[in-house]
């Protein structure tokens, strides 16, 4: 809750506050919109978590220690590091915050549409997440109409090789600011655009936790292929070792061309692994150099009598515990926050941190 507090602050602050700062002396007497739509939207005097959401918040707690963190510390999965570093590390910060997030917005200023190199691999990074990125372009009533939609095609222009999806991402056109918008501009337009941008926020408030299990069991498919690799690799340096070998040649040979010994395809042929979670090759050149491969155990070896195998926990979390966590939350529970009209029943949305 205190996280998502401050996502709010932030966000008031960058979206709504960023761009009168820039411009704080010549706007001292301008005029302010009516800023009430704000927290109407967003029920921002209505929040507070209520008691099932706690518990299948701890439910969810319980999950990740018990079945997936032994298996993601086991083989070392937060040192394998995915993507590129620049003198300054951008992408680790990057990371941390996409890591983190229910909903990732890209603002562009349309006087400044510059999709250079630190965009590009900021997308790299946010590939398997496209559904969360909304795109703003802000000070839209800078511009004139023609020019607007100018500005409009070329953003999706610039965009398109950068996100490889069938549905674009949502992109909110507007202006925000408190100040009132630039006269001769669609005013309307711009309002109902920054309605449904606060509307899809409190979307993501309202599905916080199902994001939250979803984000978890995602998370757990990855640390599970990650120790399924480790494994493959361990289990070929095993195998081409002999009396005679010299360790570290042998495993320079698997580690620099591993398809040579079908160490990616084997892992692709196990049940429930996509080749879009299958962690980049190069990646784990650098994980091996800092991680020796002796210093890890067969997944087969990761037993106890009273604990269970590692590999056994977290597959009975993906394929159990996680999706029935999330269905604890559907209609089942909840059998009278039903509206129904002459096209069928639907659930009522209901605001999991409001007073009920």
């Amino acid at each position: 809750m205190r996280a998502l507090v401050l996502l709010g602050c932030l966000l008031a602050s960058l979206l709504f506050s960023g761009q009168a700062e820039e411009t704080e002396d010549a706007n001292e007497e301008a005029p302010l919109r009516d800023r009430s739509h704000i927290e109407k939207t967003l029920m921002l005097n209505e929040d507070k978590p209520s008691d099932d959401y706690s518990a299948v918040l701890q439910r969810l707690r319980k999950i990740y220690h018990s079945s997936i963190k032994p298996l993601e510390q086991s083989y070392k999965y937060n040192e394998l590091r995915q993507h590129e570093i620049t003198g300054y590390p951008f992408n680790d910060v990057c990371q941390w915050f996409i890591d983190r997030a229910d909903l990732i917005f890209v603002v562009f200023d349309p006087t400044k549409l510059d999709v250079g190199l630190e965009l590009e691999m900021l997308f790299r990074q946010l590939k398997g997440r496209e559904s969360q990125i909304r795109i703003i372009l802000n000070k839209a009533d800078n511009l004139a109409t023609q020019m607007l939609m100018r500005v409009y095609g070329a953003l999706f222009w610039s965009l398109a090789p950068l996100i490889n999806v069938t549905e674009p991402p949502r992109v909110y056109v507007s202006s925000f600011w408190p100040q009132e918008y630039k006269p001769d501009t669609h005013q309307e337009l711009f309002l109902q655009e920054e309605i449904s941008l606060l509307e899809d926020l409190n979307q993501v408030i309202e599905n916080r936790l199902e994001n939250k299990i979803a984000f978890i069991r995602q998370h757990a498919i990855r640390v599970r292929i990650h120790a399924l690799l480790v494994d493959r690799y361990l289990q070929t340096y095993k195998d081409k070792m002999t009396f005679f070998s010299d360790g570290e040649l042998v495993f320079k040979d698997i580690v620099e061309d591993p398809d040579k010994f079908y160490i990616f395809k084997t892992i692709l042929a196990k049940t429930n692994v996509s080749k879009f979670d299958l962690p980049n090759r190069e990646a784990y050149k650098d994980f091996f150099g800092i991680n020796p491969i002796s210093s890890f155990k067969l997944l087969s070896q990761q037993c106890s009598y009273m604990g269970g195998c590692f590999l056994e926990k977290i597959e009975r979390a993906i394929t159990q515990e996680l999706p029935g966590l999330l269905g604890s939350l559907g209609l089942g529970k909840n059998p009278g926050a039903l509206n129904c009209d002459k096209t069928g029943c639907s659930e009522t949305p209901k605001n999991r941190y409001r007073k009920h």
